[in-house]
């Protein structure tokens, strides 16, 4: 099962709808775009995100898009659907 199901790519801006498989705890991975790099933890919570290298990446988090810039942590909740 996907960890985060649909990640969209648009060309402006990353999307997460983060669900975690129900016996998981937790993951961590890294996502290259464009050049940057964001660091990404994923609870049962939702997925926090943090840009560890290059320019601010746009995001859309709860309330809309964002820019995430360098060392800035931006949490997106999880979905309610499974």
């Amino acid at each position: 099962q996907m960890c985060i199901r649909d990640r969209r790519e648009t060309g402006e801006f990353l999307k997460f709808n983060p669900t975690l498989p129900d016996r998981w705890d937790a993951v961590r991975f890294k996502i290259r775009r464009h050049g940057s790099i964001l660091a990404a933890e994923l609870t049962a919570d939702g997925c926090s995100l943090q840009v560890t290298e290059g320019e601010g990446v746009w995001v859309q988090g709860d309330d809309g898009q964002v820019l995430l810039a360098p060392g800035d942590e931006l949490f997106v909740a999880a979905s309610a659907r499974r």
